[in-house]
């Protein structure tokens, strides 16, 4: 697990000031726990890109799930529920994903390394309902 978070932290690390400032987080890729990548590669790496160039850019790819390592300040920026929906009961994730994207204007770091493992139960699960 440790090396997971060097390769982050080195790779973070290696960034200038400029890059360091407009990048948003680096994304990495995904397999589960017999070793089968879930998705492809992602079209270009080490290098950092316009994030709604990518989202966009990338739509027809077989990405499929891809795990990233985020700037906190920018969650606390975005991932904030508006007065005017307050009230609801259920606001998608996509939302605050898509307001980051579009109103942020960053930059993302792609790595063509898997660093995160699903471990899936029989059946496809990947959690478990908690009642209570």
């Amino acid at each position: 697990m440790v090396k997971y978070f060097r390769t982050f932290s080195d790779t973070w690390n290696g960034f200038d000031e400029r890059d360091r400032e407009r990048c948003s987080g680096i994304g990495v890729l995904c397999q589960d726990r017999f070793g089968n990548r879930i998705g492809g590669d992602y079209p270009t790496e080490c290098r950092i890109l316009p994030t709604m160039d990518t989202v966009f850019g990338w739509r027809d790819k077989e990405l499929r799930e891809a795990w990233a390592l985020l700037r906190t300040q920018n969650l606390k920026r975005f991932f904030v529920i508006p007065d005017e929906a307050k009230d609801l009961k259920f606001i998608p994730e996509n939302f605050f994903w898509s307001r980051m994207t579009i109103e942020g204007r960053y930059y993302s770091y792609f790595l063509n390394r898997v660093l995160r493992v699903y471990y899936v139960r029989e059946g496809g699960e990947t959690s478990v309902k908690i009642s209570g």
